[in-house]
């Protein structure tokens, strides 16, 4: 090879070094930049890593979350279908979007019978409930949902559910509704079958109505709609006094009012029937409160009561006819009886004379004969004596005069006027009264009372029987009269105290009795306020209890000192006396005016008005008779007594009282009082 062909070679190959340097020099620069891409895809990828770690982490956290958020959803929601199960009626959630449609987020299973459809069915669309509704219901319905939607206000409203020809549902629905950010409004409430209550509405005859606050009638049953003769647009937001007769209508709006502040109201109004008639009703109206408690209008019940005021009416007539023939026929007995008596009187008198005329001159059945009809007389005109005293009692022509009586005393009284009577049968007459028991009566009718009772048990009891008048300890305010005779028939018992049934029968010894006498005791009772029962038991005995209305007395203590006062309080009150008390006479005085007491202790030395002044004026401050008064007083003047008594006091006592002294003074005094 030449020098050229050498040259070349030297240059071509210089040339392929140059080119391999430059490829060299890329690849280094490649190797670099790619070794930089590496280390900065390293950092990226590792950053990713931990992001992507970072995410895995948050979305198996937000799983966790979510898991456990539905586990206790559905724990919630089964609780809620568990309590939802044991209401009558359905829960549910209900809501109406902003273009209108509907649906049921929730429904308890109680929608199955109620609907007839499962909660599935309606959970995103409602349009099959709104097609079970009653056709003349629909429009209403819908209005109360969306009024109740544009106000917020609590959902309430009753209406029907028809399904085929079966009979239709009456419903109540009751929901509080909430506003959701999309513009949603969903209500959370419950649904109730009200058919049976709205069924008893319809065939009852009782009307019902519910008026709102404003006085405007909402709803009624038809019952009311027939008696009105209206038809429902001409009954719906009337004024209910629209219904009630002009003379009525004042009351009925005081009775709103009340209704308003006490909760109820009960009442009689005129309801218009439609033909015009004015019928009265018994109503009944209370306060309907909304969710919040607050009061949003009143509903009421009504019974027409023109059948039973009529009844009433004739009753009363009846009455009235009755009381006035009774009285008719006591004046007839009255004027019959008091004819009768003195020609009847006459006849024993004639005939003990007769008798003594022809003393030795008549043989021994001539003489039983008169006897016996001397007896008869005797009899008739103690017969005739009763009647004349029941006819006066029931006619009003014996005014009761009531006063304490002390009992013991009473009760002393019969035993020794009946002693005689007792004593020629063998039988033993006791008074186990206690002494200071005081009743309340007129004394002359409840010795009358008592007389007859021992009289009809000596009447039936035996030689070596016992009658006793006592207290029954269980009955305060009564007495009895208890014997150990033959006792009374049962079948006797229930008429013996009837003036139309003749009870009486033959006593032990023969005597025959005239059937009045008990009727009689029962009489007095009656007029008391009290009553007269019997117990019996043949061969035993029996037991009459009149029982009295307990009468605690009244005693005015009048003196300044207030130890004074205390010490004849404290007398007062151990005698049985509620005590009221005065600082003085003008104190007392108004008391008087007030209340009279039964009785007056007045000091005679007292500021403002003394005691001598007090009794002056005590007939003046008493509407009647002025109570009877004792004064009390330290002064041993004789002038000073004879004020008092000449002022009015019945008896003066001296300071320091005496309790020894001063309690059977007191319970003479008691015994003056009469009301």
């Amino acid at each position: 090879m030449n020098v050229n062909g050498q040259a070349d070679e030297v240059r071509r190959l210089k040339k392929e070094a140059g080119k391999l340097q430059l490829k060299l020099d890329i690849s280094e620069q490649a190797r670099e930049r790619l070794e930089n891409h590496l280390d900065k895809s390293n950092s990226l990828f590792k950053s990713n890593i931990r992001e992507l770690d970072a995410a895995l982490a948050a979305l198996e956290k937000e799983v966790v979350e979510r898991k456990l958020a539905e586990e206790v959803k559905q724990e919630a929601l089964s609780r809620l279908q568990k309590i939802a199960s044991q209401v009558p009626g359905i829960v549910f959630q209900f809501r109406l979007r902003p273009d209108g449609s509907s649906c049921v987020p929730y429904a308890s299973d109680a929608i199955r019978d109620i609907y007839r459809l499962s909660p599935e069915e309606v959970r995103e669309d409602a349009s099959k409930v709104f097609a079970a509704v009653h056709p003349d219901d629909v429009d209403a319905h819908l209005a109360s949902i969306w009024a109740s939607a544009r106000d917020l206000t609590p959902w309430k409203q009753e209406y029907r559910l028809k399904f085929c020809d079966e009979p239709v549902y009456w419903l109540f629905g009751n929901a509080i509704p909430q506003r959701e950010a999309d513009g949603s409004t969903l209500w959370h409430g419950f649904i109730t079958d009200i058919t049976e209550r709205r069924t008893l509405e319809e065939i009852t005859p009782d009307i019902f109505y519910v008026i709102d606050l404003q006085g405007n009638l909402q709803r009624w049953n038809r019952s009311l709609e027939r008696f009105c003769g209206l038809p429902p647009d001409q009954m719906r937001d009337r004024p209910c006094l629209d219904f009630v007769c002009e003379e009525d209508q004042p009351t009925v709006a005081g009775d709103i009012q009340k209704v308003l502040t006490n909760g109820s109201a009960v009442n009689t109004y005129r309801f218009i029937r439609g033909d015009g008639a004015l019928i009265p009703f018994h109503c009944n109206g209370t306060l309907i409160l909304n969710a919040r408690g607050e009061p949003s209008g009143f509903a009421g019940f009504g019974r027409d009561i023109s059948e039973l005021q009529e009844k009433e009416r004739l009753l009363r007539d009846a009455k009235d006819m009755a009381e006035s023939a009774t009285l008719l026929k006591d004046k007839f007995v009255m004027l019959v009886s008091h004819d009768l008596r003195s020609p009847i009187a006459m006849i024993p008198t004639a005939l003990n004379i007769l008798s003594d005329q022809l003393s030795g001159k008549l043989n021994e059945k001539q003489a039983k004969l008169l006897d016996r009809s001397v007896s008869a007389c005797e009899g008739l005109i103690k017969m005739i004596d009763q009647l004349l005293d029941i006819g006066r009692l029931q006619t009003g022509s014996i005014k009761l005069v009531r006063r304490f009586i002390d009992v013991h005393s009473l009760a002393g009284q019969v035993v020794d006027s009946l002693s005689p009577l007792a004593e020629r049968k063998g039988v033993t007459l006791i008074n186990e009264t206690k002494e200071r028991m005081r009743i309340h009566a007129d004394y002359n009718l409840i010795y009358e009372m008592v007389s007859n009772l021992v009289t009809n048990a000596i009447k039936f009891t035996r030689a070596g029987d016992t009658i006793s008048i006592f207290f029954p300890a269980d009955k305060p305010g009564a007495i009895a009269v208890k014997d150990t005779g033959v006792g009374i028939p049962p079948h006797i018992i229930p008429n013996l105290f009837r003036h139309e049934i003749k009870t009486s029968t033959t006593g032990t010894a023969g005597e025959r009795g005239t059937g009045l006498g008990l009727p009689f005791c029962k009489d007095i009772m009656d007029a008391h306020g009290g009553s007269l029962t019997v117990e019996s038991e043949a061969g035993k005995g029996s037991v009459f209890c009149a029982a009295l209305p307990i009468r605690t007395p009244v005693a005015l203590v009048v003196d300044d000192d207030a130890d004074q006062r205390y010490i004849l309080s404290s007398h007062m009150k151990r005698l049985g006396f509620s005590v009221v008390e005065a600082a003085n006479g003008l104190e007392a005085l108004d008391i008087i005016r007030l209340s009279r007491p039964d009785v007056v202790i007045t000091d005679i030395n007292m500021p403002d008005m003394d005691g001598i002044e007090l009794l002056t004026r005590l007939k003046e401050a008493s509407s009647g008779k002025p109570p009877p008064a004792m004064a009390v007083t330290a002064s041993r003047d004789k002038l000073v007594l004879e004020r008092a008594f000449s002022a009015g006091a019945a008896d003066v006592v001296s300071k320091p009282v005496d309790e020894n002294e001063f309690i059977p003074r007191v319970n003479r005094l008691l015994m003056l009082e009469s009301g």
